[in-house]
């Protein structure tokens, strides 16, 4: 093949791969993005949610307004997934226990509202007791 004609084959090659990336990436005119609005209601929200965890604890415990909304099972590891609902303002208490912790452990709440960015907090166990925690987590959005 002499070298213009590789040359328009490769410029061929070039301009059918940009026509696709164009395909993918723009949006057809008279489409809209449709955004899930949440629902604010006596029920609250459903979020999606992750926990990590520095260690695993042998329980783990998600409250809010004394209502259970979650529980580690047994064979759950980190990140552990779960939904929950949450209620305006979202402060939710969690409880956590080490029995063979020696130093302070974290555990890592990240809630993804519908239509919102990710808000996440995380709180660690006392140096002075590192097998408990027994905190309340702000996740305003």
């Amino acid at each position: 093949m002499t070298p213009k004609k590789s040359m328009m084959v490769a410029a061929a090659a070039v301009i059918g791969a940009g026509a696709a990336l164009v395909a993918l990436t723009h949006m057809p005119a008279g489409r809209a993005e449709v955004v899930a609005v949440p629902v604010e209601g006596e029920e609250g929200v459903l979020v999606d949610a992750e926990v990590r965890f520095s260690g695993k604890p042998v329980r783990l415990v998600i409250r809010q307004r004394g209502r259970v909304l979650a529980e580690l099972a047994e064979g759950a590891v980190s990140p552990w997934c779960t939904t929950l609902r949450l209620r305006q303002p979202a402060e939710v208490e969690v409880e956590a226990e080490w029995p063979e912790a020696k130093a302070p452990q974290a555990v890592e709440l990240l809630v993804l509202p519908p239509g919102k960015p990710e808000v996440s907090t995380t709180r660690w166990s006392d140096a002075e007791a590192p097998g408990t925690l027994h905190d309340i987590y702000s996740l305003p959005w």
